[in-house]
């Protein structure tokens, strides 16, 4: 009886071992899985934690950005501002400078407008004095007598023999004195006044033209005063030694060989202004070549 109650003690007893073994294992287990899920708490509240301070960082870079975002919309309308108000003063600036330019290239093209239009004038009044000139070449084609003087035959005698006697004399100014005084004086100064009155040049000057008829040799000279400028002519020819100025020295030779009976006296172009007058001097030595062909010495000027 004794061996059958312990033997059921022992089996109670080993029943409520493995019992208590059974819940053990259990409890064992459930404490690991609450471990494990308090780790997993723990790394959720970490994993939370990162994501907040991400969360409060991102929170300050934006805050930060939006601050930095103004002050630089700030300073951009700001420079903004002063880019522009720079460009309009650029602007201003340019369109003064542009203005003036073409101020300038206003002024400067009506300056070589009137220039050009003196221009054309004075060379209106050259074609008009060459077509004068031309006219006035015709006329003298008809009319040679009108613009040199004429001897008659008893008077070219007694000069030519008062000339054949020049060379035998120290002074041969003498003779052309002679000459002068009794057979040119008077109508030299009367073809004078006939040519300067047709030509309305009395007490006026410019450019003349004296033309050897022998050889259609000419001179062409400049005047203040035509009547005296030709007057000075035929006193300097008579005795070319006398005179320092080898300018004339081919015409006044020529003058002396040929008679001054063979010599036209022609107006040109009546002028004023001196500037003018040596201008229109070079000109017309260059235009009939006189200095090349004729007795001019110089280019004129």
């Amino acid at each position: 009886m004794h061996w059958i109650i312990l033997a059921i003690s022992i089996i109670i007893l080993l029943s409520i071992c493995v019992i208590l073994f059974c819940l053990m294992i259990k409890c064992k287990k459930d404490l690991n899985n609450c471990i494990d899920n308090y780790e997993l708490c723990i790394q959720e509240r970490e994993k939370y934690k990162n994501e907040v301070e991400r969360l409060n960082n991102n929170l300050q870079f934006y805050t930060k950005y939006n601050k930095n975002s103004d002050e630089y919309n700030n300073k951009l309308q700001d420079q903004h501002i002063k880019d522009t108000s720079k460009l309009y003063e650029n602007f201003a600036n340019e369109k003064v400078r542009i203005e003036q330019e073409l101020n300038n290239i206003v002024t400067n093209a009506n300056l070589e407008i009137q220039q050009i239009c003196n221009n054309l004038n004075k060379y209106k009044r050259l074609q008009d004095a060459i077509n004068k000139e031309y006219i006035e070449r015709e006329e003298k084609i008809q009319q040679a007598n009108f613009y040199h003087i004429t001897l008659d035959q008893t008077d070219l005698h007694d000069i030519n023999i008062l000339k054949s006697i020049i060379p035998q004399l120290y002074k041969s100014g003498i003779i052309y004195d002679i000459i002068f005084k009794n057979y040119y004086d008077k109508k030299l100064n009367d073809l004078f006044k006939q040519i300067l009155n047709k030509s309305d040049a009395i007490d006026k000057g410019g450019i003349y033209r004296i033309t050897d008829i022998t050889n259609n040799k000419i001179y062409i000279g400049q005047a203040t005063n035509f009547q005296k400028r030709w007057k000075d002519h035929i006193k300097d020819f008579r005795d070319i030694n006398k005179k320092d100025d080898v300018s004339t020295r081919k015409l006044y030779e020529a003058m002396q060989n040929h008679g001054i009976e063979n010599f036209m006296f022609e107006v040109v172009q009546i002028i004023d202004d001196k500037n003018e007058r040596c201008e229109q001097e070079k000109y017309y030595i260059d235009y009939f070549k006189s200095n090349i062909i004729g007795y001019n010495m110089t280019i004129g000027g």
